[in-house]
């Protein structure tokens, strides 16, 4: 992947703010992120994740109805 396909802020800052804090804290839990700032890192795609964790951040969004996540 490169890092446009590797960013999923077009799905996160689509999402309904009100679902942004359940997305972000499930997406942390299933890839073991600690901080704040390495979901930041992830979201933006300056760390490529592996197909595992591409497809885990996948079903986080699909569980709220976005198909749409990477770029």
């Amino acid at each position: 992947m490169t890092k446009v396909e590797d960013s999923f802020r077009k799905a996160f800052d689509g999402a309904p703010f009100n679902e942004r804090p359940a997305i972000r804290k499930e997406i942390m839990s299933v890839l073991g992120i600690k901080t704040r700032a390495a979901f930041i890192a992830r979201c933006d795609g300056n760390i490529e994740h592996t197909r595992r964790e591409a497809m885990a951040i996948e079903s986080v969004f699909r569980n709220h109805g976005i198909k749409n996540v990477w770029g």
